[in-house]
């Protein structure tokens, strides 16, 4: 029952194309997450994956996305993500957040949540971070 959602493979693709860095940062240990987008085959998409076992406390403490940063530093760091606390993820490590609709959250529980962007489809967050 684990597929990826229409144009998730798509976004990624484009992403890697334009030398974007991917990384994963979960509260599921790193053999779930790897499981699943291996199933999904787009596990060859991303360049760090942080599971829970990483992480000095779960998210929203914001020390998976700090990790992802020593390791790749940027100045420019979305945090995308189907769950508000995602969202908080982002919002406590000072990076931009994206929230999508495809899963549970809504719209307006993203926005009322403090989300930079809120998008229904994943070409949508293409057009976010190119700008």
């Amino acid at each position: 029952y684990i597929k990826a959602y229409d144009g998730i493979k798509e976004l990624l693709e484009s992403l890697k194309k334009k030398d974007y860095t991917l990384a994963i940062v979960s509260n599921k240990v790193t053999p779930a997450v790897l499981k699943g987008i291996k199933l999904c085959q787009i596990n060859d998409y991303f360049d760090l994956i942080i599971g829970a076992e990483q992480l000095k406390e779960a998210k929203p403490n914001p020390d998976g996305i700090y990790q992802v940063l020593k390791k790749y530093p940027s100045d420019e760091v979305f945090m995308i993500g189907d769950t508000i606390i995602d969202i908080e993820t982002g919002k406590n490590a000072n990076v931009k957040t994206i929230g999508v609709t495809w899963c549970k959250t809504s719209k307006e529980e993203f926005i009322k949540n403090g989300a930079n962007f809120v998008v229904d489809k994943p070409q949508e967050i293409l057009k976010i971070v190119s700008e």
